[in-house]
């Protein structure tokens, strides 16, 4: 999680440091105003490259009837749209640890 100040992580020479220097190849993404600032920055992520995954259930819309607009786009661009159950859950299976996988359907239930 990093913070910043603006709306646009990319123009944020920390962040784009930070992306850089570890090599991160995912992304995940969620926040406030999903149809502009998330949206936005979705965009230019998966322009540079990065593998974008967004967190529908923590990203907040402006406006609700732009929700699923938005997330038709995003996946028109190639990137994913999950959950954070989905994604904890994916992780657990793909370590192929069930008493893990059930541990998370416990938490997230």
């Amino acid at each position: 999680m990093i913070p910043l100040d603006g709306p646009l992580p990319w123009k944020d020479e920390r962040f784009v440091r930070r992306m850089a220097q570890d090599e991160y190849r995912f992304l995940y993404l969620a926040g406030a105003w999903l149809e502009e600032d998330v949206l936005i920055t979705a965009l230019e992520g998966a322009a540079r490259g990065y593998d974008i995954r967004l967190l529908s259930d923590l990203s907040a819309a402006r406006r609700e009837a732009e929700r699923k607009p938005m997330f038709d786009r995003l996946v028109l661009h190639g990137m994913l749209v999950t959950t954070v159950r989905q994604t904890l859950l994916e992780w657990a299976v793909c370590l192929g640890d069930s008493g893990l996988v059930e541990q998370i359907r416990q938490l997230l239930k």
